[in-house]
């Protein structure tokens, strides 16, 4: 009762404030626009519809070239090469790699296998020709510009976003670090910069209940950490990504790929967290088996469980880190951090989440 009547003084607080301009909050609105050509800028994530998260994640698989993976443990990379034309995007598994497209039109966008040879979709007793679920089912795009395509509708946000200052990106020593060498592995590689990430985290004067390694194909993020503090539950994903270059620069490509992933992690926080920790706890179990090594840097499987019932009953919060060396925070250029200012946006705008930046100098 208590938390009711908090939120009734909460909204009536706003509905009473004068100061609140209605005519500005219509005005930042999302109206949809039905799609009928491609967008012209960079596309940073491609994601499969959230119904396969919710649903027993081996309920639908991909099969190529003789081998079989579970749908929501692969990876979908976007080209982010282009700005015209169709979408074209990679399917990606440990084995294999498939490429498709989407093809906006007056229909909506079309999908198609980029070879003649398609990835079958295979259920309990049929399957069909990933392209024909794919036209059934579609995608989540997210453009830059914090602009989504999902159910063949765009969405452009009408707000101005707040710049992304220089002075908030956290530059990091990496000496002893490869900036080429993103995953640390089973072997724990502790030139990578995986690894590095995790060492920061350890390092925090707030220690972690859970940090786990969930690196791999269809990834939460590289790194999971989370812990119950004073305001409830904590948890901060870690997404790190390789250097396009052997040294610290003003390359926008190091930051397209590692922004999308980010914008992608907001799928975990839209609704109630089962289907997260049903995934976590999943994927932690299928990377012990198939590595042999635990993926827990810091607690352990019995303390997720833990977290896990506490979290029904405990206020959520969420945190992005973005890690990347071969951003450098003296030589960030205007576009690197307009990217960086969309992605901040998104976050905060979404499901109120503050980014921060691992770079370099």
């Amino acid at each position: 009762m208590k938390h009711w009547r908090d939120w009734c003084d909460g909204i009536g607080t706003k509905l009473l404030d004068e100061s609140i301009s209605i005519d500005k909050v219509i005005g930042q609105f999302i109206l949809p626009e039905k799609i009928t050509s491609r967008p012209t800028g960079v596309l940073l994530a491609v994601e499969w519809p959230w119904q396969i998260y919710t649903r027993q994640a081996d309920s639908l698989r991909l099969s190529y070239d003789g081998k079989t993976y579970e749908m929501a443990y692969t990876d979908l990379i976007p080209d982010t090469d282009s700005i015209s034309g169709p979408f074209r995007f990679q399917i990606k598994t440990e084995a294999w790699i498939a490429e498709y497209e989407g093809s906006p039109g007056s229909g909506g966008v079309h999908y198609s296998a980029s070879s003649d040879q398609e990835v079958m979709v295979v259920r309990a007793q049929s399957e069909m020709p990933l392209s024909d679920w794919l036209n059934q089912a579609g995608l989540i795009f997210t453009m830059d510009d914090d602009r989504i395509i999902e159910d063949n509708m765009l969405y452009k946000p009408t707000w101005t976003k707040d710049p992304f200052e220089r002075s908030t990106l956290v530059a990091l020593d990496w000496t002893g670090t490869r900036l080429n060498l993103e995953s640390q592995g089973k072997e724990r590689l502790e030139h990578s910069i995986q690894h590095r990430a995790i060492a920061e985290l350890k390092r925090e004067p707030a220690a972690w209940d859970v940090v786990l390694d969930d690196d791999g194909t269809g990834e939460i993020a590289d790194v999971v950490a989370m812990r119950i503090d004073d305001k409830g539950l904590l948890v901060r994903f870690v997404h790190c990504k390789y250097a396009h270059g052997d040294a610290p620069g003003a390359r926008v490509a190091d930051l397209y790929e590692v922004c999308g992933q980010t914008q992608k992690s907001v799928r975990w926080r839209r609704s109630e967290l089962a289907p997260f920790f049903t995934t976590l706890l999943d994927r932690a179990r299928k990377k012990q088996t198939r590595e042999g090594v635990s993926p827990f840097e810091v607690g352990d499987v019995k303390k997720l469980y833990e977290i896990r019932d506490k979290a029904v009953l405990l206020p959520r919060r969420m945190e992005m880190i973005i890690v990347q060396p071969g951003l450098s925070a003296s030589k960030a250029t205007t576009q690197q951090l307009d990217l960086l200012a969309s992605t901040q946006e998104y976050l905060k705008t979404t499901i109120k989440a503050p980014l921060v930046v691992w770079c370099s100098p």
